[in-house]
């Protein structure tokens, strides 16, 4: 043991050739050929438990003995034996033998209980990795091993406590990362009662720290108990009734706030109680779920939380608010971070409990009373809780440090769709939950609020902050609660809030935050304010952005940005002089910010080019869009900005925009420089196929004819070079929106004497041939459809693809049959189903002569997989496809097909079979039936559908007819009166009754087969790699096809047989179909 004390030691040096000689040493001792008992493990076990060797060594060992455990423990660890193999030292044993591993495991487990607090928590990392692999078949002996140390604390035992501690540790992580429902509902029954022992402990021996993972633990099986319940509804319902009662009675002693009136705050154990109530305040959230159980204790514990937020207020204004606190919060240990918390993470836990619990019985009788819905009086309770928001909703200290420091949290914070969660935003939540539950008690309480906030000095605009943030971000809501009823009476006016509070802070300069808050608030009440106010509002957000930095901070400058954001979003399109002015002091800001501070400035911008510009504004156009271009190569690795930009440049290139065209150019230069510059797939590469993408679907023809030789150069070489899934897929739909608007340009563009339709299946056969599915992508489907429409335009282009299209169709049908995924089998059929349905009998002979690997027919594979997969199309466009040449296949069947078997129905599963992950996979789930009858069951299905969306657009138009003769009914008794007018009134009234039943008809258009509406509802739903596809005039024929039609049609030639083996439902759609046609 000394030799290896020695060379672990070693392991510490400073001097690297000494330290990597010992690592060497440690890692050969352990490979099975050195070590085939598996001594080297149990002896770093005993050098990690023995305390009398000096910590750091000790530390040593553990580190060593981690990588020993994945190395040597079991084939469970993805490491096992790698390093052992790659030196050629396996040898004739493997794994650690049974008897080391139990010497091993009950080493750690008296670890656990080491006086040295750093041994513990490793003690209880390696436990976890080893039960994680053993527990519970080869250690059964744990649980019973950790029940014995948490009972400790009740004994005389010298490191009780830390026996405790240790074992608290581990349980607490291992509940939560590795047990399933079983074993956490064997945890319930062994552990809960005794947790509970240690929770309700009163000696003060036990730290908040340690009885907070008793919590944690606790949490995990009531979890575990909801996500079962279900499955075992009375083993679920015996265990609630027996644990949670006295869980809960526990719950209300701790939180009881009177037990921090004396509290000493400079001290760690008030902190630690903090830390406790939180982890309690969340296993609530999980309580609260058994209704049943929780509502007795559910008054109390609300009105405890709302009693611990109006205590804390002074500590948390003291040491969270305070410029300068008299104390600060004393640092928890490192391994107790995820127990620890301040005042903000107990506060913004109690206001995520309100906001999930808001609606239930009990919490509408503690918030208000009488009244139904949103209507009632408000509590002293819920008067209380609105302030309590607006106190936690204040910016610390903290922010204000990260938001001077950090302009991309500062923007983050506020941004509508920032998916962060601090104190403020649950704040925000919870008042939107307030607003959307109690609308009329929020609003008859705040203006006493903000009658109140607005006396407060100079030093209180952090409460004015908050406030204006609070009812700013919920200025939707509040907006529209106002506009749903007549009497304001009592009820908040923004135009109050504007007065009082938001036109002071904006003028008076009190605080930079105060200001740049009052900006962003006036440009969400936009509509509030008379046009003269709002350009008042506008000029002054303008007049900061030209202020030096030194009078500024740059905080209030994106405030500043934010509300020109809104006020050209929120409010009337801004003239050309304003939008003219953004442009001007936004532009540079381009290529100066960075993160989320650019995404706002170009959001800014964005919204300024919703404007009717002329062809003197060009150059600056021009100007901004050169800048965007290249922001976008400053910050490409950023995709939040990459999204924002391409936004931008789609404005900025679209018809009609001057200087549009000059944008395209550069654009696509800069989009190619970037492609024959990214020669290793680093990134740089994807983001510029993006960007390109983005503009080559917003310009017009006209504008990208003189850039399609340039981008098909760098975009063919890129695909043919380089093997990036993300980047191929965006310039995969390049190619095709230039195949669908210039599709002249790129047949005439040629590249080292190959035309471009064999540059183009060149890079098709690479896919096809590449190992990696991904690069498979629905994209490349609709690209192989697309050329095929637009080659026949083209005698030579189609002469070219005629000789390639057999070897074409057959490697679809190749890969088809290799690939896996759902996306890669989507993507091969829907060509081949094109060509189906316009190439029939061409197709169906070419497949049926050819054999694939392992001799089966081309045809038969193909077939099998389509309708194995009919039911997955990934767009509505896709399945008219798919239903164009299933009709033309149906209808010409072959006789190679007639034994095919394809997967028909699930197959019914008893409850007493266990099915496993791979069983869940196999065909054998379904049953199986021929393939003719299978297509059958397809398109009697799709009549149905057709029929039944037929028959619901018909009565619908019916109704409106109805209602449009008694209209003119009405009209006609008008014709009658006195006077001979309408009044301005009901000539409205009636125009809107028009409008409105125009546009229904034209609704209805499509679905009756009318083609009234050339923007289909139908297929608004399909991916944007769709839309060149959908702009052909050919492919339009198969969208507009009447299905009930083609499949009744197809069906015709259904043979007697395949009818007889139909179900009764299907051969009553079937009689149905064969009337259709009758009909017709």
């Amino acid at each position: 043991m000394d030799a290896l004390v020695s060379c672990l030691g070693n392991t510490l040096s400073s001097d690297s050739h000494v330290r990597q000689h010992a690592e060497a040493s440690l890692e050969q001792s352990a490979y099975p050929i050195n070590d085939s008992l598996g001594e080297q493990g149990a002896l770093l076990a005993r050098v990690f438990a023995t305390d009398q060797i000096p910590l750091p060594v000790r530390q040593a060992a553990g580190i060593a003995l981690k990588q020993y455990i994945y190395e040597r423990w079991s084939i469970y660890f993805d490491e096992f034996l790698c390093k052992a193999k790659n030196a050629q030292a396996v040898g004739d044993a493997e794994a650690v033998p049974p008897e080391m591993k139990q010497l091993i495991r009950r080493t750690l487990l008296d670890a656990l209980g080491d006086p040295q607090r750093k041994v513990r928590l490793l003690a209880a990392q390696l436990l976890s990795i080893i039960a994680s692999c053993d527990f519970p078949d080869q250690f059964p002996e744990l649980f019973l091993s950790l029940h014995s140390a948490l009972q400790a604390y009740t004994k005389s035992d010298t490191n009780a406590f830390d026996r405790v501690h240790g074992a608290m540790k581990f349980l607490a992580d291992f509940v939560h990362a590795e047990m399933d429902e079983n074993q956490l509902l064997e945890v319930a029954q062994q552990f809960l009662p005794l947790l509970l022992e240690i929770l309700n402990d009163s000696s003060m021996a036990i730290s908040c720290h340690t009885k907070a993972r008793c919590v944690v633990v606790f949490r995990q099986c009531l979890i575990s108990l909801y996500t079962v319940r279900d499955a075992y509804n009375e083993v679920v319902e015996q265990a609630v009734s027996h644990y949670l009662p006295p869980w809960l009675t526990a719950f209300q002693q701790v939180l009881d706030s009177e037990r921090l009136s004396n509290a000493d705050w400079s001290h760690s154990a008030p902190w630690e109680l903090v830390g406790l109530r939180r982890e309690i305040v969340r296993t609530l959230g999980i309580a609260v779920r058994f209704s049943k159980h929780f509502g007795p204790y559910a008054a109390q514990l609300y009105s405890s939380c709302v009693g611990n937020l109006q205590r804390l207020v002074p500590v948390f204004m003291e040491t969270e608010l305070s410029c300068d606190p008299s104390y600060d919060i004393p640092a928890p240990a490192e391994d107790d971070a995820d127990v620890a918390a301040d005042i903000s993470g107990l506060a913004s836990a109690i206001f995520t409990l309100f906001s999930e619990t808001l609606e239930t019985r009990t919490m509408r009788s503690l918030l208000v009373s009488g009244g139904t819905g949103g209507e009632g009086s408000a509590t002293e309770m819920f008067t209380q809780l609105l302030r309590l928001l607006t106190i936690y909703g204040q910016i610390t200290r903290e922010d204000q440090e990260l938001f001077e420091d950090d302009p991309s949290a500062f923007v983050d914070e506020d941004d509508e769709e920032s998916v962060l969660v601090t104190l403020r935003t649950s704040t925000t939540d919870f008042l939107e939950q307030l607003l959307d539950v109690y609308p009329l008690p929020v609003l008859r309480t705040l203006p006493g609020l903000v009658q109140e906030c607005a006396q407060v000095s100079n030093e209180g605009w952090k409460w004015q902050e908050a406030v204006l943030m609070l009812l700013g971000n919920t200025h939707t809501l509040i907006e529209e609660v106002l506009d749903s009823i007549q009497d304001h009476t009592h009820l908040l006016q923004p135009l109050q809030v504007i007065h009082t509070l938001a036109v002071p802070a904006m003028t008076q300069n009190r605080s930079s935050f105060l200001q740049g808050r009052s900006f962003v608030f006036l440009s969400q009440y936009i509509r509030a304010l008379d046009s003269s106010f709002t350009n008042e509002v506008f000029q002054a957000a303008i007049q900061c952005l030209k202020t030096s930095e030194e009078s500024t901070p740059l905080h209030t400058k994106l405030s500043a940005v934010r509300a020109i954001r809104n006020i050209a979003q929120l409010g009337e399109d801004l003239d050309k002089q304003d939008a003219n002015a953004v442009i001007r002091e936004l532009g540079p800001l381009l290529l100066q910010a960075n993160g989320s501070p650019l995404v706002l400035v170009i959001d800014a911008i964005e919204a300024a080019l919703h404007t009717n510009f002329t062809h003197d504004d060009a150059p600056l156009l021009i100007e901004v869009g050169r800048a965007a271009l290249q922001a976008w190569r400053m910050q490409a690795a950023d995709h939040q900005v990459e999204l924002s930009l391409a936004a931008l440049l789609e404005l900025l290139v679209k018809e009609d925009q001057p200087g549009a065209q000059s944008i395209v150019h550069y654009g696509i230069q800069c989009a190619a420089d970037a492609l024959n510059q990214d020669t290793q797939g680093t990134g740089l590469g994807a983001s510029a196929a993006a960007m390109a993408r983005a503009m080559l679907s917003a310009a017009p023809s006209s504008s990208l004819e003189e850039v399609v030789q340039l981008f098909l150069t760098a975009a063919t070489s890129y695909l043919v070079q380089v093997d990036d899934s993300e980047a191929a897929q965006s310039l995969i739909v390049c190619l095709t929106i230039l195949w669908q608007k210039c599709a002249e340009k790129v047949m005439q563009w040629e590249d080292h004497g190959m035309s471009a339709i064999e540059v183009v299946l060149r890079i098709v056969q690479n896919h096809l041939d590449s190992q990696k599915e991904d690069i498979v992508g629905m994209p490349l489907g609709v690209l192989l459809v697309t050329l095929f429409l637009q080659a026949n335009t083209n005698e030579s282009a189609a002469s070219t693809l005629s000789s390639v299209m057999p070897g074409l169709v057959l490697a679809l049908a190749s890969k088809l049959t290799k690939v896996t995924s759902t996306d890669s089998i989507m993507t091969l059929l829907f060509p081949l189903q094109y060509l189906f349905a316009v190439h029939t009998q061409d197709v169906i002979a070419l497949l049926s002569s050819s054999q694939l690997d392992g001799n089966q027919t081309a045809l038969v594979a193909v077939v099998t997989r389509w309708l194995d997969y009919a039911s997955l199309a990934v767009s509505q466009s896709a399945k008219r496809v798919h239903l164009a040449g299933l009709c033309q296949l149906y209808t010409c069947w072959p006789m190679l097909l007639d034994p095919v078997l394809v997967q028909g129905k699930v197959r019914p599963v008893h409850a007493d079979v266990i099915i496993t992950r791979s069983k869940a996979r196999s065909s054998d789930l379904y049953e199986k039936i021929s393939a003719r009858t299978k297509a059958a069951n397809i398109l009697l299905d799709e009549f149905q559908a057709s029929e039944d969306q037929n028959s619901y657009a018909k009565d619908k138009l019916s109704a409106l007819n109805a209602d449009a003769y008694n209209e003119n009914a009405t009209y006609d008794d008008h014709d009658d009166d006195d006077d001979g007018w309408e009044d301005d009134e009901d000539a409205n009234a009636a125009d809107a009754q028009r409008n409105a039943r125009r546009k229904a008809l034209m609704d209805l258009g499509w679905e009756l087969g009318l083609g009234l509406d050339e923007d289909d509802e139908e297929f608004s739903d399909d991916p944007p790699y769709m839309s060149p596809l959908k702009a052909l005039p050919q492919f339009q024929l198969i969208l507009e096809s009447n299905m009930a039609q083609c499949t009744a049609l197809a069906l015709r030639s259904t043979p007697e047989p395949i009818v007889a083996q139909l179900s009764a439902e299907h051969q009553a759609i079937f009689v149905q179909a064969m009337k259709y046609e009758d009909k017709k």
